[in-house]
């Protein structure tokens, strides 16, 4: 948010950006602006996001990716929240007012009032992009929990994440995670969650680092409990935090 009130250049927040992997700087203004992230919106509606479903965008930061779902939604069925507001009006300027006032979309501040608020709208798909790469190993739960508080019983989430073969910080805000890092992390901070192995997705960043999605999903209550995560087997799987 600093950063952004200094006028310096973000890889996906603000006014003024840096395309990743090239380094060059640019000014967005609402033509390139509504280009920006149609690939990752592409892998989105594969997931199954239909436009008569009610949708959350968690962590929308400056709506990169939520100007397309808005595009795409029928109106009132967007709801956007990041950690400041900020960031979300950085990208309201960018897009077409005619848009805002057809589509009507929410947005809010993640708070425990806006996540039961979500919970009780009842959101059908829920997706995270370019998010939990940027939550340290410690609030890993905290991310999971407030996840699990906007989850009605017909939700589904999908989670992107920098996968690797062990926890790496690669960048000042940035963290590559296996994947048993994060089921660990849905088991022991939102047990009421079911993860769908069959929501596969891989891709690559511009800097080659792998793209993975986990899908989740409430758990019926005739549903057994999950199995408790297994022993550590490496100093890698112990809980952290770790010093990299």
């Amino acid at each position: 948010e600093q950063k952004l009130r200094d006028g310096r250049h973000h890889t996906t927040l603000g006014r003024r950006g840096r395309l990743a992997g090239r380094g060059a700087e640019l000014e967005w203004d609402r033509k390139s602006f509504a280009q920006r992230g149609l690939e990752n919106w592409d892998h989105i509606v594969a997931l199954g996001l239909e436009p008569g479903m009610r949708c959350v965008d968690y962590g929308c930061g400056s709506l990169r990716l939520g100007q397309h779902a808005m595009r795409f939604l029928d109106a009132g069925n967007y709801y956007g929240i990041d950690v400041t507001d900020a960031f979300i009006a950085s990208g309201l300027e960018l897009i077409d007012p005619e848009l805002l006032e057809a589509k009507a979309p929410r947005f809010g501040v993640i708070g425990d009032d806006v996540l039961r608020e979500i919970g009780a709208w009842q959101p059908d798909f829920i997706f995270s992009n370019a998010v939990l790469q940027h939550v340290p190993q410690e609030d890993l739960g905290l991310y999971f929990r407030r996840l699990e508080m906007m989850m009605a019983p017909n939700s589904r989430a999908f989670i992107f994440f920098i996968a690797g073969e062990r926890i790496e910080q690669f960048d000042s805000m940035s963290w590559s995670y296996p994947a048993d890092i994060i089921h660990a992390a849905i088991r022991a901070a939102a047990p009421s969650l079911s993860i769908d192995d069959g929501s596969a997705y891989e891709g690559r960043r511009a800097d080659g680092r792998r793209r993975e999605v986990i899908g989740l999903r409430k758990r019926s209550a005739a549903e057994p409990p999950p199995l408790p995560a297994p022993a550590p087997t490496s100093p890698w799987a112990m809980p952290g935090p770790y010093t990299i």
